[in-house]
């Protein structure tokens, strides 16, 4: 009877024994497979969710397994289809967790380039932040137990118990009319993330090193809000009452639609793009609108609006579905997204200039899984010490 594709998959990462046709038949499936069918191999056959808390032991199987791979395909794979191993590696390290007892069976020298995973690890970021009320007040969400946080005016602030903050407004409008506006911050911090519904229904995400300032409950006239760093918005739609997002400068109003704002200090350019609805994009005197699957760049230096037409959304949103997405990515980019999550600083030892990754890789994993998948491209390599990664081409 022929061997199944699952079975072979996990036959060939778990041995050393590979035949020429092993070693044929698992190059043609990486280069024949697309990237979105390994992702769903590796996510719907393998169960990912045994990744999760996984193991000293286990990060040694990773490796071992990822190395297994390296050393009988990895150099005879073009480059373009190498950054399917991404996903195959992801599978192996499912699969190893599947089969734990099989540790002793390896016992070999893991290369030096995954070496720094034995020494110290980095865990992902995750549900963190601070809400800051009109009277200065703190409240460190983390920790906060669910249900009732606090009371502005008539607003009900709640915590639910999936952990996201929602504003429940009970103000009429001409209630609120007598009263000036309590404004609110959420900020995260460096690995941090956090899930907001604003007083109009309005779902906000916030990426790391991000924050939103907003009143507790809206006027009668527009719903406006102040962010920083990287923010996701689901905007409730009322045509009454227009919904203006404000950053560096940069202004986005909407009547309903989601889009993504992402204007860091530390990126030269400040990008709106647009998945659904309709946006007008306003800066220094320029107005542009934008159209679902389009994005708006306005660079920190000549703040002029350049609209581009055809983006990949699905990258941009990366952070929304817990991943990172490198395609066509410089490193830089990359490293920043990589400090923001979990909090290292990152340090290049040679030329970097024209480097690009391809792939995806979780952002619910280790550093030292993301870490070794990038490496895993052939182009670039990592040294990790505490909480500073040097970067080497």
């Amino acid at each position: 009877m022929q061997e199944n594709r699952q079975k072979r998959l996990e036959r060939l990462f778990h041995s050393n024994n590979w035949t020429d046709d092993d070693r044929n038949w698992l190059k043609d499936y990486i280069d024949n497979t697309n990237l979105a069918e390994l992702q769903l191999i590796a996510l719907d056959e393998f169960n990912s969710d045994l990744l999760n808390g996984k193991s000293l032991l286990e990060e040694k199987l990773s490796i071992e397994i990822l190395n297994n791979i390296h050393n009988h395909i990895g150099n005879e794979l073009p480059n373009k289809r190498k950054k399917l191993l991404f996903t195959i590696a992801a599978a192996a390290s499912i699969i190893l967790c599947l089969s734990i007892g099989s540790y002793f069976i390896f016992h070999k020298q893991v290369p030096l380039q995954y070496a720094f995973t034995q020494k110290s690890d980095i865990l992902p970021g995750g549900n963190k932040a601070i809400l800051i009320l009109a009277d200065g007040k703190k409240i460190f969400l983390t920790d906060a137990n669910n249900g009732l946080l606090a009371k502005q005016e008539d607003a009900l602030i709640r915590k639910t118990k999936d952990g996201e903050v929602v504003y429940t407004a009970g103000q009429s409008e001409s209630s609120n009319q007598k009263h000036a506006l309590l404004y609110n911050t959420i900020s995260t911090p460096k690995t941090g993330k956090y899930d907001i519904v604003l007083p109009d229904g309005t779902k906000v995400s916030l990426d790391a090193v991000s924050s939103i300032r907003f009143p507790a409950s809206f006027s009668s006239k527009e719903r406006k809000v102040e962010i920083t760093g990287q923010v996701y918005f689901e905007v409730a739609h009322d045509k009454t009452k227009p919904f203006r997002v404000t950053a560096r400068g940069v202004t986005v109003e909407v009547l309903g639609t989601h889009f993504n704002i992402n204007a860091y200090d530390d990126e030269s350019t400040i990008k709106t793009t647009l998945l659904e609805g309709l946006i007008k994009i306003s800066a220094s005197g320029q107005t542009g609108l934008l159209k679902p699957g389009q994005q708006a760049q306005i660079g920190s230096t000549d703040s002029k609006i350049k609209i581009i037409n055809e983006v990949d959304v699905e990258q941009v949103v990366d952070w929304m579905n817990g991943d990172f997405i490198f395609n066509g990515e410089d490193i830089y980019t990359t490293m920043r997204k990589i400090s923001r999550w979990y909090d290292v600083d990152v340090v290049y030892q040679g030329s970097s200039k024209n480097l690009q990754l391809e792939g995806r890789v979780s952002r619910s994993k280790n550093i030292s899984i993301v870490l070794k998948a990038m490496e895993l491209t052939g182009k670039i390599h990592f040294k990790l010490e505490g909480r500073r990664i040097t970067v080497m081409p």
